[in-house]
């Protein structure tokens, strides 16, 4: 049995797939369960998302332009970093800087990004 983080931080079950409204489905699939330098668990996750085809046609937008819109909403609303964003957009930090820019998004970043950046740096050992 699967098993990934649900709403409360907690392990739970892995569903095969979840239906979140009208043609729009969410399957979970943990890809990668590792234990850090101090023993930690740690996992990386993804999901698919299953788009209607009709909103696919009617934006002209494919599966990148889609996660590209999705990581610039999510960072203008708060809800992940300036870094989190750029990662789920594939993008440099100077492309997505740009990304914003052209869409008047203002680059919030604060002390909790600064110490986000620097723990990342420190696990990639580049500092």
């Amino acid at each position: 049995m699967q098993y990934f983080p649900n709403n409360l931080g907690e392990l739970g079950p892995a569903a095969s797939e979840i239906q979140v409204g009208s043609g729009v489905k969410i399957t979970p699939n943990i890809e990668m369960i590792r234990v850090d330098q101090n023993r930690e668990v740690k996992m990386s996750a993804t999901i698919a998302i299953e788009i209607p085809r009709e909103i696919v046609h009617v934006t002209r937008m494919g599966p990148q332009a889609l996660k590209r819109e999705l990581a610039v909403y999510l960072f203008e609303q708060g809800k992940i970093s300036f870094g989190k964003a750029r990662e789920l957009a594939e993008m440099t930090v100077w492309e997505f800087q740009q990304l914003l820019g052209y869409k008047r998004i203002p680059i919030h970043y604060d002390l909790a990004d600064y110490e986000e950046d620097l723990a990342t740096l420190r696990e990639l050992e580049q500092l």
